[in-house]
């Protein structure tokens, strides 16, 4: 019982209770939320114009760890400290205990990806999570 973060497309639905793909967009993979225990959680992805800074620094060739810590990690922390986004997380930290979770998005890179951002909160908030320590640096007030 816990939650796990990956690639969409390196998870099967049938092995966890439910998959909350945390995307801003899933228009690529619209028939995989056919599935019951799949859902969209946009509350915990990038907001439009931090997504979009992502996507001109990939196409600029200069995402990377450094861009990632100075840009993206900052940015990502105050948008979810700021929103709604705070229920869900309780809510996660609770399901935890009693269910297994994927937490998915469709990144190669975890280490360069707003789910390992998650998943630090998530370990600072209390719940059961199997993550990199070195995500452990990420954590909001709450």
């Amino acid at each position: 019982i816990m939650i796990t973060i990956g690639n969409i497309f390196a998870t099967d639905p049938t092995e966890f209770d439910e998959v909350w793909v945390i995307c801003f967009s899933v228009d690529k993979i619209q028939e995989i939320f056919a599935i019951e225990n799949v859902r969209h959680v946009p509350e915990l992805a990038p907001r439009e114009e931090l997504f979009r800074i992502y996507r001109t620094l990939v196409h600029e060739n200069r995402w990377n760890k450094s861009s990632f810590e100075k840009y993206y990690v900052p940015r990502f922390l105050k948008d979810i400290q700021d929103s709604s986004s705070i229920k869900l997380l309780k809510q996660l930290v609770c399901l935890s205990k009693e269910k297994e979770i994927r937490l998915a998005c469709f990144c190669t890179d975890e280490h360069l990806c707003h789910r390992s951002i998650v998943a630090g909160i998530l370990f600072h908030m209390g719940a059961d999570i199997q993550c990199e320590e070195e995500y452990h640096v990420y954590r909001i007030d709450t």
